[in-house]
């Protein structure tokens, strides 16, 4: 009977060079967050003004860093609480701040928002909420920059309008009301297409050529940050009273609110 050779088993040859540990060692790790830091205190430096090297101006510039994220004011529409007179609150024109209408072909004269002092907003669904003193600062700083002509000129245009180009041509027109005086007559002011990204303009105005962006200065002589350092122009104005659109149906707004606010523009 023939014997058949015995199988022979070889061992996994154990290969050093094709494994590879994870960097693990807390001294690396501390070395990385050293080097970073290191690089993040000379870069505030150089953008620090003439003379000034101090602790407290990193630690303002690194706040301006942060809030280029948002704008002061931004999500206001959801921390806004119901005001306790509800339905029952009466606009008065004395107190008005300003009116943002939303022109489309479905409602020629739609609304989004309304701004009573001292802390007031009516907003798309005719809704009375109550605002806290932070929010209300951002929106009426706001709201004093872009009917300022020095910062937002008059474009010439029928209806004062800032017309951003866009393919379409049936996009809404957000149109601003802003109280002058108690007697004055609103000042109009008009933004044709805006998506909140788009800028460029279909015509110039003068040499503008984008819709005014938002303008962050930072003051170096106080180290500190300041609501009418941000709060400049159009696009923050627009960007932040359009959520008073937020939950928006049509079927189901408060129209006797709304109707009440909307007499202030005859």
């Amino acid at each position: 009977m023939d014997s058949f050779p015995s199988k022979t088993m070889y061992a996994a040859a154990n290969d050093d060079k094709g494994s590879k540990k994870p960097l693990s060692s807390p001294f690396k790790a501390i070395s990385y967050l050293l080097l970073t830091l290191v690089f993040s205190l000379c870069l505030a430096i150089t953008v620090l003004p003439s003379g000034s090297t101090t602790l407290s101006s990193f630690i303002s510039i690194s706040k301006v860093s942060s809030v280029y994220m948002s704008l002061p004011g931004q999500g206001w529409h959801a921390r806004a609480q119901a005001h306790p007179d509800g339905s029952t609150y009466e606009p008065a024109r004395s107190d008005l701040i300003f009116v943002l209408q939303r022109k489309t072909k479905v409602e020629p004269e739609g609304f989004t928002l309304a701004l009573f002092a001292p802390d007031i907003a009516v907003d798309a669904m005719g809704k009375v909420l109550k605002l806290s003193s932070e929010d209300w600062n951002a929106l009426e700083a706001l709201a004093g920059r872009a009917k300022d002509k020095q910062r937002v000129p008059e474009t010439g245009s029928f209806g004062n309008q800032w017309r951003i180009q866009q393919r379409r041509t049936d996009l809404p027109i957000d149109q601003f009301h802003f109280a002058q005086g108690a007697s004055d007559p609103l000042y109009v002011v008009g933004v044709y297409g805006y998506d909140g990204e788009t800028r460029t303009l279909s015509k110039p105005v003068g040499e503008i050529t984008e819709l005014p962006e938002v303008n962050r200065h930072f003051d170096h002589h106080e180290h500190e940050l300041s609501l009418t350092h941000f709060l400049k122009d159009l696009h923050a104005v627009l960007k932040l009273t359009l959520e008073g659109r937020e939950n928006y149906d049509r079927d189901t707004k408060e129209k006797v609110m709304i109707s009440k606010v909307l007499t202030f523009l005859n």
